[in-house]
């Protein structure tokens, strides 16, 4: 793991437990119970007080995973960072540049993460979903073979025709015999998401039509020694986070 990386996860692990700068160790401490100081680097370790930074990119950077789950909380997250940002610079690095994708990691939920983050963190945290995903395909009454015929279609739908919605990988799923309704296209989505398959992102429309909505997309797959090299990377990073008990997500959330 990088010092950039090992930096990055550092600064954005403040939380309210056990803060030994105010006496308070070993329980939950209130917000107006929180000392100035802590409150102050707290602020400042999220980027939310003192210098901002300068783009989209940038922010994610420092915060290595933002919380995706609603796309205007997510935008909002990083204007509130960068002075002078629109919510179109956030859609402008996920769709132009592909600097940024929007993808399930971490707990389960969608995050905000640097297209080049993505490659340790995707093998540190997806395999963990796993157990989930299948529980959830059984409860939604989608068989392991049609969870397999699923993601094919997907990845052959992506890679033929680009980006694609939501409602659009909905009817070629259907019409595949592939259970679509209550969550399964969603955990569908996730397996896909899961084995490195998809990424959300590019976003279609403009902030005025329904805030962006963001498409799936297929992304290009590694080497094999590429791909060799990031997983020893993320076992790196899961070496040192274990010990402090840290995770390797920061909510966008303002404190």
């Amino acid at each position: 793991m990088t010092a950039a990386s090992r930096g990055r996860l550092a600064a954005g692990s403040v939380t309210t437990r056990t803060w030994q700068a105010d006496g308070m160790a070993g329980r939950e401490t209130a917000p107006d119970e929180v000392a100035p100081a802590v409150a102050a680097a707290r602020l400042a370790a999220q980027g939310l007080a003192g210098t901002a930074w300068c783009t989209a990119v940038d922010t994610v950077a420092h915060l290595l995973a933002v919380q995706a789950q609603d796309p205007r909380g997510m935008r909002l997250a990083i204007r509130s960072r960068v002075a002078g940002s629109h919510a179109a610079d956030v859609d402008e690095a996920l769709t132009t540049d592909r600097s940024l994708v929007v993808t399930w990691l971490n707990r389960g939920t969608l995050h905000l993460v640097r297209a080049e983050d993505y490659w340790w963190l995707h093998p540190l945290t997806a395999p963990r979903m796993q157990a989930q995903i299948r529980r959830r395909f059984t409860e939604e009454g989608v068989s392991p073979a049609q969870a397999e015929r699923g993601v094919s279609v997907v990845e052959r739908a992506l890679a033929a025709d680009g980006p694609l919605g939501r409602d659009a990988l909905r009817e070629r799923l259907r019409g595949a015999g592939v259970p679509v309704d209550g969550q399964a296209l969603i955990y569908i989505l996730i397996e896909a998401s899961v084995r490195g398959l998809v990424v959300r992102g590019p976003v279609a429309g403009t902030w005025a039509v329904r805030a962006g909505r963001v498409e799936l997309t297929a992304f290009a797959p590694l080497s094999p020694a590429v791909t060799q090299a990031l997983r020893s990377e993320a076992a790196d990073v899961e070496r040192f986070l274990r010990p402090a008990g840290q995770q390797a997500s920061v909510s966008s959330r303002r404190p």
